[in-house]
């Protein structure tokens, strides 16, 4: 592999994010020392590879304009010399900060996200950006959490789009203290909802509180939801059927089924399994109900992704304290190591569910 080498500006900061659209064209993301869930923001671009760069100005000046100086996580993304997308963290409110630029990073503006019914009390302490499929459709996973008599509460939320960033709306997300979930169906423009107090208050699971649900999400086409939770002593998952109500409890076959993610094409559900020191990589095809097992060498699977075309799932695995990032072929369900990978880069994937 070519090693590059750039010249970066002179910054008394810690660089946050690089990234380049084009051997010539990039941007990097420096943050100043965080204090008092404060942090000052510069945003560089270089035109020439690398060379020179110069300060634009969505970034923290003297003055504190552009980027809010609240908060302590950022993020940010490109998709093009054109378009591109800053995400701040809100340790004091339940506002998202999500800034955007089409003109290639000389105006920025703020993107308007909706606060979901019941997180108005909540606040955001990491940094999201969205993740497209193509030039219209996209997603955003927000984590809200806040502190409740005592106990944390963590909930993310998606956000989707399908007129390319302008306008978000959550589709599916749990409240009123994880006693209902909320679905906005794109189709028909309409809210269904759904008590939780059907699905996991049984007499096979033992217990007489609503568990806390840790994820929910919904299939690309509206039919189906995936709800993960903590139970007293377990984790376990459902898949609820948006049309009748109806679910499939299968998460204790799996030892809890967790990281469910939906394929951006099908209704297949790729999700991590396994007990302490082994770690598996599933795949639940909703369609046919049936479950198929790819065996990896690893003793903890942290994240699972799927490429756009959904023909292949990229997952973290552990090994050793070790992290590689890998890919399963879906066509001949054979997985091989991409690459090896530090804590930077898993931070840098955390907030990824397709990749190109």
């Amino acid at each position: 592999m070519e090693q590059t080498n750039y010249k970066l500006p002179q910054l008394s900061q810690s660089i946050s994010k690089i990234q380049f659209v084009t051997p010539n064209i990039g941007w990097l993301l420096a943050v100043s020392d965080g204090a008092a869930e404060q942090q000052i923001k510069y945003l560089f671009k270089t035109n020439d590879g690398g060379k020179t760069w110069k300060k634009v100005n969505v970034t923290s000046s003297d003055s504190y304009s552009g980027l809010p100086i609240v908060g302590t996580s950022t993020d940010m993304i490109f998709y093009g010399v054109d378009n591109g997308w800053v995400g701040v963290s809100n340790p004091v409110s339940a506002d998202v900060i999500l800034y955007r630029t089409v003109d290639g990073g000389n105006t920025w503006i703020k993107v308007s996200v909706p606060i979901p019914q019941g997180y108005e009390k909540y606040c955001i302490l990491s940094a999201s950006v969205p993740v497209f499929k193509d030039d219209k459709n996209g997603t955003l996973n927000v984590d809200f959490y806040r502190t409740n008599n005592g106990k944390a509460e963590n909930h993310t939320v998606t956000y989707v789009t399908d007129d390319g960033g302008n306008t978000w709306s959550a589709n599916v997300y749990a409240y009123d203290e994880n006693k209902h979930i909320f679905v906005k169906l794109k189709t028909k423009g309409e809210i269904k909802k759904f008590d939780l107090m059907d699905y996991v208050i049984m007499k096979d699971y033992k217990i007489t509180s609503v568990a806390d649900v840790k994820t929910v999400s919904l299939s690309y086409d509206n039919k189906l939801i995936y709800v993960n939770f903590n139970l007293p002593e377990d984790t376990d998952s459902i898949i609820i059927q948006v049309n009748d109500g109806k679910f499939i409890k299968f998460g204790d076959r799996y030892g809890g089924a967790t990281n469910g993610v939906w394929s951006p094409n099908h209704d297949e559900l790729a999700f991590t399994s396994g007990t302490i020191g082994k770690g598996g990589v599933y795949l639940y095809d909703a369609e046919n109900n049936f479950y198929k097992n790819f065996h990896v060498p690893y003793i903890n699977i942290a994240k699972i992704f799927w490429n756009c075309d959904g023909d292949r799932i990229s997952f973290i695995g552990e090994k050793n304290s070790d992290f590689e990032l890998c890919t399963i072929d879906l066509k001949n369900g054979k997985y091989s190591v991409i690459n090896k990978l530090n804590p930077e880069d898993i931070k840098s994937l955390e907030k990824s569910i397709i990749w190109k």
